[in-house]
């Protein structure tokens, strides 16, 4: 079992080199075992691009796993880019739901697997999320979302309010992600 999870692991350290492994990766981002489906979706996420035949694998795995290691599917979607434009109603339903750093994580990926010609109306769509996502309880949430934000730079404008409340957070890491997405709208 650990065998099987520290070679998906390797092969995800390998990165585009290894997408001869996308069909074994993508056969095992259902498994039952949570951390080997972790693994196998993180290692096709680090293949990026070249997982685009794991896509179909990694949305019936979304779509019905409940959960169990929707972060790393919707981050690996993400990383393959807009190969994985079928996704986008399971990523909306992310970026919807009531986990905000799984919301997070979604936004970007919502983000990332556009069509060039789409980016500037699905960043607005992230945006929305992420500014939301800036009152979190969590400071692990606010943070990546101020670290997403800033990724978007003038595109993430609608979020300065949110933004310039985050900059006097509690948390010294949520104020400095504020301040630097702050810095990159401008």
């Amino acid at each position: 079992k650990e065998l099987r999870v520290e070679v998906a692991y390797t092969l995800g350290q390998i990165g585009p080199a290894a997408a001869a492994a996308n069909d074994a990766l993508a056969g095992l981002v259902a498994n039952e075992d949570v951390n080997l489906a972790t693994e196998a979706a993180l290692a096709l996420g680090k293949i990026g691009p070249a997982a685009g035949s794991a896509v179909p694998a990694l949305c019936d795995a979304l779509g019905r796993n409940e959960g169990r290691n929707a972060h790393a599917i919707v981050l690996a979607l993400g990383n393959i880019g807009p190969q994985a434009a079928a996704a986008q109603p399971l990523v909306l339903k992310a970026m919807e739901g009531k986990d905000k750093s799984l919301a997070v994580i979604a936004a970007r990926t919502y983000v990332a697997i556009q069509p060039a010609s789409n980016a500037a109306k699905a960043a607005a769509k992230a945006v929305s999320v992420l500014a939301a996502c800036l009152s979190d309880p969590l400071p692990e949430t606010r943070m990546a979302a101020a670290e997403n934000l800033e990724l978007l730079g003038p595109l993430a404008r609608q979020a300065v309010p949110a933004l310039e409340k985050a900059a006097k957070d509690d948390v010294k890491g949520v104020r400095e992600a504020a301040a630097k997405a702050l810095k990159a709208i401008q």
